[in-house]
């Protein structure tokens, strides 16, 4: 614990990733990495991605009827910020430890797959089948190629090839006003979909608290 420098960051954060709670808890607690010009909170950076996880799972198993698998694509322009060789998989880091200590309090009844994005980081799916492992290592962990490209040497991808009576969950890294549905196009997953469903229709900008609590 203490100050962690960068040449250091990766061996402590994958160490972490499918340990137990208490250990985990220990071990970022008051520990700090110098990335950089920066100093990343270590335990903020994982309550953070625990608390968003948490989030997502709790409706995924209480409030779907039927089983679903999630991708998540890496929050790669975001990560820009901490530079663009190496940000990206630190974010990827905080967030196989967060997922590790989500699988350490519950079982997944309803999410039968975790499909990760890993054209920037080849070594996240093993660490998310290590977060996995022991309560919910039924789950089928696996790059996202192989859930919807027939051919994983293409850069193309199809339709997904799910089980009867599943649903497919995207993890959208986004910045959550709506407006980029109705204004990108094809150019982004935002504008996918605002291209392909009616999720523009049911967009809601009468809310005046959405800025109340941003500084």
């Amino acid at each position: 614990r203490g100050l962690i420098p960068k040449k250091k960051a990766f061996v402590f954060l994958r160490g972490l990733v499918g340990k137990p709670t208490s250990a985990i808890l220990e071990r970022i607690e008051n520990a700090f990495i110098e990335w950089d010009d920066v100093i990343l909170s270590v335990e903020i950076m994982v309550r953070m991605m625990h608390h968003q996880l948490r989030n997502e799972f709790s409706v995924f198993e209480n409030a779907m009827s039927n089983a679903c698998v999630y991708t998540i694509d890496p929050a790669v322009i975001f990560s820009r910020a901490l530079g663009y060789e190496h940000g990206s998989a630190l974010l990827n880091c905080f967030q196989a430890i967060a997922m590790t200590l989500l699988s350490n309090s519950a079982r997944f009844e309803r999410v039968r797959g975790v499909f990760f994005n890993d054209f920037e980081d080849t070594q996240m799916v093993a660490l998310l089948q290590r977060a996995l492992n022991g309560n919910n290592a039924h789950v089928v962990v696996a790059r996202k190629k192989e859930l919807f490209c027939e051919d994983e040497s293409s850069d193309e991808f199809g339709q997904p090839r799910l089980p009867a009576e599943t649903t497919l969950v995207v993890h959208n890294n986004s910045d959550a006003f709506g407006q980029n549905i109705e204004t990108e196009g094809m150019t982004s997953l935002d504008g996918a979909f605002g291209c392909y469903s009616d999720a523009a229709l049911v967009l809601n900008r009468s809310r005046t608290d959405l800025l109340s609590h941003v500084w």
